[in-house]
């Protein structure tokens, strides 16, 4: 990852490292690294999780713009030129995702992820699920720091969270182009066999329903129910006439939930009851065989 910063095209930017509680010689290697490359700021973090270190970081960057990097993966030479060049010439962006190569543990190429590019299509997009890839953002510091940062209780989606909030108020792009490289492993979120970031996801969907709906947000998700808690909200949101929850979308959610081992009997019948008054018979015929 320090690599692929230091082949940056553009050079006039500074590394804030977010050192979140790690065990191994994750700070030797950084402070070797250090010695060589005056651009590169440590922090350190007491193991909080992702978004109070993200929101570490952000507190010591003053810069106009922050591009996102995890530690495992790469960003393209040309990845800091491009999307400073995009923010500056699309003035109504707030953000600026791009197309990412997935690579494996050794770095192999593995195909390449693709996200909608216009802001009205990112903003469709989110309403149903999350489809900007955290790595490859670079935002505009003043509004995510005017938005508060990221949310600690949506932590495993904090990122959808964001994008949520951020494409209420202004507008969201993304570049056509693979800037970032995106490595697939056994030790990421989403390589979780039990996916609980996906139930994540989908409370996070539901939240901002809630949310345009003008309801009260979640304010803390459970750690031990999760599923049963979104079967009960999607039930809510089904009826709701303002913000209501798409029955294609809701169908998803509660076969994610089923998956998860909660009960979805009252839920599914809510959702039949939602597909015959829309006309959606097709759905209908999906909705039955949850």
């Amino acid at each position: 990852m320090l690599e692929s910063l230091k082949a940056q095209t553009f050079r006039d930017f500074i590394i804030v490292v977010v050192d979140d509680g790690s065990t191994d010689a994750t700070m030797d290697i950084l402070r070797a690294y250090q010695k060589d490359e005056p651009r590169l700021h440590l922090l350190k973090n007491a193991g909080r999780g992702i978004s109070a270190a993200l929101n570490t970081g952000l507190r010591q960057i003053d810069s106009p713009f922050v591009a996102r990097l995890d530690a495992d993966d790469l960003a393209m030479p040309r990845r800091l030129r491009t999307q400073v060049a995009a923010l500056r010439h699309n003035s109504d962006w707030v953000l600026c995702g791009s197309d990412v190569e997935r690579i494996d543990a050794i770095g192999t190429p593995r195909g390449v992820l693709t996200s909608p590019t216009t802001p009205e299509a990112i903003a469709k997009r989110l309403h149903e699920k999350n489809c900007l890839y955290h790595p490859s953002i670079m935002f505009r510091s003043e509004a995510v720091k005017r938005l508060g940062g990221y949310r600690s209780r949506f932590d495993g989606a904090e990122d959808y969270d964001l994008y949520l909030r951020l494409s209420r108020l202004w507008q969201l792009g993304s570049l056509p182009e693979a800037l970032t490289q995106y490595r697939i492993h056994d030790g990421q979120v989403t390589a979780d066999p039990d996916r609980r970031y996906r139930l994540i996801a989908d409370a996070v969907l539901l939240n901002t329903l809630r949310r345009e709906a003008n309801l009260m947000e979640f304010q803390n998700l459970p750690a031990d129910d999760l599923p049963l808690f979104l079967v009960s909200e999607v039930i809510s949101a089904l009826g709701r006439t303002k913000a209501p929850l798409k029955p294609r979308i809701a169908r998803h959610i509660l076969a994610r939930c089923k998956r998860a081992g909660a009960d979805i009997t009252l839920a599914k019948r809510a959702l039949v009851r939602a597909t015959l008054a829309g006309r959606v018979f097709q759905e209908t015929i999906k909705a039955l065989a949850l």
